[in-house]
């Protein structure tokens, strides 16, 4: 086991999602259109549920009350797994850490509804990681450079010891200020994540450079 310590977000970097299939199918399902949704999405109660300023329960009763939604909380969580998929490249470099038996986390700003709803797709998708962090278990959401530390100090690692892989560049930002190796997850740095993560499992110098 090499001395690196490797953190996945979820969002783009190991599952992709489809935000518009989502709406699509509420708008299907309530009283308001596709693009009356799709507009007036609520990034504000996400980011309440996410961070556990409010629970699932709440963020249900919110939502399906302000469109008028006619599902279940278990019929949104079950149309919500729907609209995850595997990101082949993201998954492919997770599991060969896994093989080599590096030490993996995940770190991603997610309710605990996303939680039962990837879990419903992917059975065992959580089951690799050593520890998987959650915002709305820690109560910060990323960047917000607080929830970098909590995750540091559960750990026990110092921040150069540890990989950062996110899809968001503020997400990257965030960690890069907390001291950790943040890599931008994005498909035009695949090459140079590929030859990164080759380069530490081969024990060859990584020459690091934020990507």
């Amino acid at each position: 086991m090499g001395k690196y310590i490797f953190i996945f977000d979820i969002g783009n970097v190991l599952i992709n999602f489809n935000l518009s299939m989502l709406i699509k199918k509420i708008s299907e399902n309530s009283e308001i259109t596709y693009n009356q949704l799709w507009n007036d999405w609520k990034p504000d109660l996400l980011v309440k549920v996410e961070s556990g300023e409010i629970d699932q329960n709440e963020f249900y009763t919110q939502f399906a009350n302000s469109i008028k939604l006619e599902w279940s909380f278990d019929e949104l969580v079950f149309n919500w797994s729907n609209i995850y998929t595997i990101n082949k490249f993201g998954w492919k470099i997770f599991y060969s850490l896994v093989k080599r038996d590096q030490k993996i986390y995940i770190l991603s700003n997610l309710a605990q509804f996303n939680v039962k709803a990837i879990e419903m797709k992917y059975p065992r998708f959580f089951s690799y990681s050593v520890s998987n962090f959650f915002s709305f278990e820690l109560g910060f959401s990323k960047p917000n450079p607080i929830i970098y530390k909590k995750v540091l100090s559960i750990i026990d690692q110092p921040p150069e010891h540890c990989f950062f892989f996110d899809d968001s560049i503020e997400n990257v930002k965030g960690a890069l200020k907390a001291g950790i190796n943040a890599i931008h997850f994005i498909p035009r740095y695949y090459p140079k994540i590929k030859e990164l993560i080759s380069d530490i499992l081969n024990n060859n110098n990584t020459n690091y450079q934020a990507i």
